[in-house]
């Protein structure tokens, strides 16, 4: 396989598999980025729109958006850090516990899916892991 295959096959798999993760957030009328926001907030016990925006490869106008989006359907709130009252951390309500719990099972049915075709899943990772950071370190550039 050339590589010209090879990356157009990451392509199509990265959109297939994408596009699936979409269909099955659609049922809880949220987005793919809205969806990873929520696994963020329920993942990290400190964490900001901006570290979100970093993590998610979204602007800050945009991000603003999201979030707002997130609050006003009741599943985030945000509280003054400790440290500095101008930032805001964001925390999950009751409501944005129990959605997260729902996402997590999305991306794990989509993983499991993935992990069963595997047979060196750790293998992968870690070739995988190389390529991100190669693309990380051609991006600083």
């Amino acid at each position: 396989m050339d590589s010209s295959q090879t990356a157009t096959m990451i392509y199509q798999i990265y959109k297939l598999g994408t596009g699936l993760l979409a269909k099955r957030l659609r049922k809880h009328k949220l987005n793919v980025d809205q969806a990873v926001s929520v696994l963020l907030i329920a993942k990290y016990n400190k964490i900001n729109q901006q570290e979100i925006g970093t993590k998610i490869g979204r602007s800050a106008a945009s991000m603003s958006n999201l979030m707002k989006s997130l609050e006003t359907r009741g599943f985030i709130f945000r509280i003054p850090d400790s440290r500095d009252d101008r930032e805001k951390n964001l925390k999950l309500t009751a409501v944005g516990t129990k959605i997260a719990i729902e996402i997590k099972k999305e991306f794990d049915s989509i993983s499991d899916l993935i992990e069963d075709i595997l047979e060196d899943r750790e293998s992968l990772v870690s070739e995988l892991e190389n390529i991100r950071n190669q693309f990380r370190q051609m991006e600083d550039l």
